[in-house]
């Protein structure tokens, strides 16, 4: 997958005030249509559909400013630990639709988030519980769900 074309084409989108219908669609054409959304005329389409420039969203991997906010953004995610898309209570994160119930069962003990405290932490993390043995892997079980 180029990540190019929907994500600087959201950018573009955002700018212009539809960042939030252009993510619905972008989501719609690829789970829903099948459609590739690495393709800049694909793109394109959807940024018509919405009324947007067309050539402009086709053309946003080239664009030097849109590129540059693109490169910010992917940095941030790696300063803030970004893997995937979790559902979070605190800083406990719930990866994958299977933890849905788990998170929605967190979010009602303690829809603050203060006191939780990670439930899933990877097998190795578990193995070497209690051990006093450390590790930074708090990674949870399952991947990306």
């Amino acid at each position: 997958m180029v990540w190019e074309p929907s994500h600087l084409g959201y950018l573009l989108a955002d700018r212009n005030g539809a960042g939030p219908d252009f993510r619905r669609a972008v989501y719609r054409a690829r789970w829903e249509e099948g459609r590739d959304i690495g393709r800049a005329d694909v793109i394109g389409e959807i940024a018509a559909d919405l009324g947007l420039d067309a050539a402009a969203a086709a053309a946003a991997p080239a664009d030097p400013d849109l590129r540059a906010a693109g490169a910010h953004a992917l940095l941030q995610c790696h300063r803030d630990g970004v893997f995937g898309v979790p559902f979070l209570v605190g800083r406990e994160k719930f990866w994958g639709v299977d933890r849905f119930t788990d998170f929605v069962g967190a979010l009602n003990a303690d829809p603050t988030g203060a006191d939780v405290t990670p439930r899933y932490a990877s097998v190795e993390a578990q193995r070497l519980a209690g051990t006093g043995a450390r590790t930074t892997d708090i990674g949870h079980a399952g991947g990306c769900g």
